[in-house]
């Protein structure tokens, strides 16, 4: 009888192999996946372009207290001159945009300050111009001193009998990212890397310091490409809500050209002048494939060549992180209304990048609803506890999400096939391997694996279990000390909450006696992205007010703490880069 009985249990299994196999697409197509534009939305961001401008106005013969005297007026502007948009290329902060957004015209800003710091200082004598950047016209007064003044500061850097105006300017780029507070973790100053001064090209590439931001896919080809969105900002980043999106079709496949009639054509047009130009172009497939440029009356596609050649300029490798894939998995499970799942999901989003603007919006939202009729719990929950392959950012269904139910559906065909070659072994005589305590381990398990160790002091040689008692209370791993992120008592933090110093835990020692505090300027808005040197004693760390000792010498080795690679996963480093930007741990 026991034949007939293996066989029919053989068969049993048989069959739930292939109706699991068969059955896999039902649940996974059912199963709600991000949209291309929720995958790369987190990644656009807004930029601004102004114009810093240093004036000294300089009257001569001006009427003082003790007759015709020369007089000296200084001012410092900062006007506006182009906003655009962007999308980030890999988590350390490269951003890819239009030449437009930045290469822009700083005699405008100069005009600026000549209008505005006449208007300051004769008022009605010198109104503002309609349009601030405009040249106002000459007084039809010839003995108007004030108007012919006016005009010579237009020429900047000459003085005539009537005086005239010194002008310094420059441009300075500042990148909003996709957070909820741009104050607190936004407004980062940016670098033009390419192209270099005195070079044109299709596109413009910066760098802010920044790590594990939010990343696109970016596409190899827009050889199939024929509909597409364009994102961008036409304000402050700060909620879903702000982020703008234009549809766009091509005259055909891989033409880059947007249909003369196209129905969006005029809102495109807009687009260009309100901030939207140099903003993603993504694809059906969830890739960004360019961004779209005016050419005359025409709109036409800069596609992935010339991006990938301006990014091969100055080095740089496009590459997903860690907070892309951990929001990926968290929108599995929101979009799903999994919101018990969800909401530790996306608090692993905000502890990878802080003030990630769609991941705070909807944590509010999943723990609203968490445990109300709306949530339907963690059955079926994608996991978020590891990362995966980032390598290529791109998995199998619309935009690159990897289809969780799929793997699961094979991971089980496998164990199923498993227990039916056991069954079928069992009916040939074969036995499994006992234990040394006479009990019967599965062979694809860790031995001794939720049990204690037969006969063992501990883990067999080249096991490692995390939740054996000889690593209890190690963090972050065995034979690692642990850390503190926690300052000196007394010693403020130079650099706000952007950076802190380490100091060694296990036997928390106290401030060294003597010890100078720290002082430092303030930082704006309380954030540091370029990770500024701590500095002792009023002075920086090599400097005369510094002191030798433990104490000096973590912070001059924590402050210059610039290239290198992260002790966690051996990527390279940037210059007062924090965090790793592939892994997200903290740079000790």
């Amino acid at each position: 009888m026991r034949l007939p009985r293996l066989r029919l249990t053989a068969a049993v299994l048989a069959v739930g192999v292939t109706a699991l196999t068969l059955g896999i697409a039902t649940p996974a197509e059912a199963h709600k996946h991000p949209t291309p534009v929720e995958l790369i939305s987190p990644a656009v961001v807004r930029i601004m372009t102004y114009g810093k401008v240093s004036i000294s106005l300089i009257e001569h013969n001006f009427r003082g207290s003790t007759g015709n005297d020369i007089s000296l007026v200084q001012r410092s502007y900062q006007p506006l001159l182009a906003t655009g948009s962007g999308s980030v290329v890999n988590p350390s902060g490269t951003i890819v945009t239009s030449p437009t957004v930045t290469g822009v015209d700083l005699n405008r800003a100069a005009i600026f300050a000549v209008n505005k710091i006449f208007n300051e200082r004769y008022g009605d004598g010198a109104p503002m111009p309609a349009d601030p950047y405009a040249k106002a016209k000459p007084s039809a007064n010839t003995s108007d001193v004030v108007s012919k003044r006016l005009q010579r500061c237009y020429s900047g850097n000459t003085t005539d009998e009537t005086g005239g105006c010194v002008i310094f300017t420059q441009a300075v780029v500042t990148v909003q990212p996709f957070v909820a507070d741009q104050k607190q973790f936004g407004d980062l100053p940016a670098e033009v890397v390419y192209p270099t001064a005195g070079k044109k090209s299709d596109v413009a590439v910066l760098k802010v310091g920044a790590s594990s931001m939010p990343s696109v896919v970016l596409g190899s080809s827009a050889d199939e490409v024929e509909a597409v969105s364009s994102l961008g900002f036409t304000n402050t980043p700060g909620d879903e809500k702000s982020l703008k999106l234009t549809q766009a079709h091509f005259t055909k496949k891989g033409s880059g050209l947007v249909r003369p009639n196209d129905d969006y054509l005029a809102q495109l047009k807009t687009g260009f002048t309100s901030g939207m130009s140099g903003g993603p172009v993504v694809s059906e497939k969830g890739e960004v494939v360019g961004f779209l440029a005016q050419s005359g009356n025409d709109i036409k596609l800069v596609g992935p060549d010339a991006i990938s050649e301006a990014l091969a300029a100055v080095g740089v490798e496009p590459e997903r992180g860690p907070t892309d894939l951990t929001y990926e998995n968290a929108l599995h499970n929101y979009n799903n209304q999994l919101y018990t799942a969800a909401a530790p999901n996306l608090e692993q989003v905000l502890k990878l990048y802080p003030g990630h603007a769609l991941a705070t919006e909807k944590l509010a939202t999943a723990q609203q609803r968490k445990g109300t009729s709306a949530d339907k719990g963690t059955n079926g929950a994608t996991d978020t506890s590891g990362f995966g392959n980032t390598d290529d950012g791109s998995s199998s269904d619309s935009g690159g999400s990897t289809n969780i139910l799929l793997w699961g559906g094979l991971g089980a065909v496998a164990v199923l096939a498993l227990l039916l070659g056991v069954v079928l072994l069992r009916g040939r005589g074969g036995k499994g391997t006992p234990a040394p305590d006479g009990s019967s381990h599965d062979p694809n398990l860790m031995p001794g694996y939720g049990a204690p160790y037969p006969g063992q002091a501990g883990p067999p040689p080249g096991w490692v279990d995390p939740r054996y008692q000889q690593y209890a209370g190690q963090q972050p791993y065995p034979g690692v000390p642990a850390y503190s992120e926690t300052p000196f008592a007394g010693a403020p933090d130079p650099n706000s909450e952007a950076q802190t110093v380490l100091r060694y835990s296990p036997t928390n020692p106290p401030p060294v006696s003597g010890a100078p505090a720290i002082t430092g300027p303030a930082v704006p808005g309380g954030s540091n992205p370029s990770g500024a040197t701590a500095v002792i004693g009023g002075q920086g760390a090599e400097g005369a007010g510094a002191q030798a000792g433990p104490l000096a010498g973590a912070l001059a080795t924590h402050g210059d703490h610039a290239a290198g690679s992260c002790d966690q996963c051996g990527q390279p480093l940037q210059p007062g880069q924090q965090f790793c930007g592939y892994c997200g741990n903290r740079v000790h």
